[in-house]
């Protein structure tokens, strides 16, 4: 959301990460506040506070124009980590287990109608189109190897089933 403010974007270009940001943060302060074996310290609140609060304003206010692409190519590492363990694991164990075709798809079209409405609202941005770009082609991939391995995954689906009635 920094970077879309930050480059004058409309907010309808990057304004449903920020209700993510908000979700996120109350999602964590329920997990501090229900977790109890070990509780979270006030020490370890108020450090995890004082790095976001740190974040936000560096983010903001001292991150050079010319290095704002960073607020978002930060976030590749986790994308390429997480998909591409996904996409490795598929390709191991040849078969893609109990996921469903319809979220893969439901993937692999939202990332491309994002990236034709980011053209449409900010025009060639490359930094977001990069990402945007990195998610489809993972989710792509994924999507493929759905096809691949269906004759694997429908054994090993049985299978399952199989073990579940025994």
């Amino acid at each position: 959301a920094f970077y879309g403010s930050l480059q004058g974007h409309p907010i309808t270009a990057y304004g449903e990460n920020l209700a993510l940001n908000g979700q996120t943060l109350v999602l964590v302060l329920t997990i501090w506040q229900l977790q109890d074996n070990p509780p979270v310290s006030m020490q370890h609140i108020i450090a995890a506070f004082v790095v976001y609060a740190s974040y936000c304003f560096a983010g903001l206010y001292l991150l050079p124009e010319d290095m704002q692409y960073l607020l978002l190519a930060s976030n590749w590492p986790l994308l390429l980590y997480s998909r591409g363990s996904q996409i490795l694991t598929t390709q191991k164990l040849k078969h893609t287990g109990p996921q469903s075709i319809i979220t893969i798809t439901l993937n692999l079209v939202g990332v491309l109608i994002r990236i034709l409405t980011t053209i449409s609202e900010v025009g060639w941005d490359m930094t977001l189109l990069s990402g945007f770009a990195l998610s489809a082609a993972m989710s792509f991939i994924l999507f493929v190897q759905y096809f691949i391995y269906r004759s694997n995954t429908a054994k090993f689906l049985a299978e399952l089933e199989k073990k579940k009635k025994e």
